[in-house]
């Protein structure tokens, strides 16, 4: 069984609950966004950015935006899937901690999920979420941020925890690969001069950058300027052909065959669509960045 929701508000969050007692459950993952999955029961696994070889779920995961891909929940499996739009997933961000999430959120994560109070902790934040999203009642949106940020939260210290038995001199090069992209993602480099600022050549850089984020480093680096346009055109006001030479695009029309690719919309588009679910979730919103 494979499911392909209807697509949705593109600034507000989607929680699944994942119940398969006797099929399959396959999910479309929506380039535009981040995935945070807890498994509680059974067994998952993930493809991403085209790549044939997928990967177990230990217990918590996340999936950063990029290039899409599949996720499959075996026969008795039972958890939750959050789908994070680029834009409510920065507004989440704890205070203080936004370079350091930045890093974090930038590649796919895979971690144990041992203790049972912080798995108790995060189904609730996830039944907390769909709950007040099913319902829209007044003040939602500050409260879905409230328990979104916890939650990002956990993750983080969960990741702090997991690095401190792993890491080492791959996750180092990682780091520094999302750094540099996150930096120089406008200026439009090419994967050749990452790997001379970084000292390495591509097929490592390849190997390390894929284990952990999933992607190729040219998938990432598209990413990675998706989101950066996706956050100028929802945040800002400037026209579409300013936010093209913000972000390093010479010609317009390339930037628009480029963000329809990525988001599946054409940037004007997926602005209005942001705009009227703004407003029609709740007024006081529609003038909201």
């Amino acid at each position: 069984m494979t499911r392909h929701p209807v697509a949705p508000d593109p600034v507000r969050p989607v929680a699944h609950h994942i119940h398969a007692p006797l099929h399959q459950v396959t999910f479309a993952l929506r380039p535009a966004r981040g995935h945070m999955v807890v498994l509680l029961g059974g067994s998952s696994a993930v493809t991403m950015g085209g790549e044939p070889a997928s990967r177990a779920i230990p217990g918590l995961a996340w999936l950063p935006a990029g290039n899409g891909g599949r996720l499959v929940f075996a026969p008795g499996s039972v958890g939750w899937l959050l789908e994070l739009p680029g834009p409510r997933l920065a507004r989440a961000v704890p205070p203080g901690l936004d370079e350091a999430m930045r890093g974090l959120l930038g590649k796919a994560l895979f971690l144990p999920l041992d203790n049972p109070a912080l798995r108790d902790e995060l189904q609730t934040g996830m039944r907390a979420m769909r709950d007040e999203l099913a319902t829209a009642g007044p003040g939602f949106d500050a409260a879905c941020d409230c328990r979104l940020g916890l939650m990002l939260l956990s993750l983080w210290r969960l990741a702090l925890a997991h690095r401190a038995v792993g890491g080492g001199e791959t996750s180092g090069l990682s780091d520094r690969f999302v750094l540099l992209a996150q930096q120089n993602a406008r200026s439009h480099w090419s994967v050749a001069e990452y790997c001379g600022a970084l000292g390495v050549d591509r097929d490592r850089l390849g190997r390390v950058v894929h284990r952990a984020t999933g992607l190729s480093p040219r998938a990432y680096l598209h990413g990675e300027l998706h989101r950066q346009a996706c956050d100028l055109l929802l945040g800002t006001g400037l026209q579409v052909r300013q936010v093209a030479y913000r972000l390093g695009f010479s010609d317009p029309a390339y930037f628009n065959r480029f963000f329809t690719r990525m988001e599946g919309t054409p940037p004007s588009r997926f602005r209005r669509n942001a705009a009227r679910a703004r407003s029609a979730t709740d007024g006081s919103f529609a003038a909201w960045p």
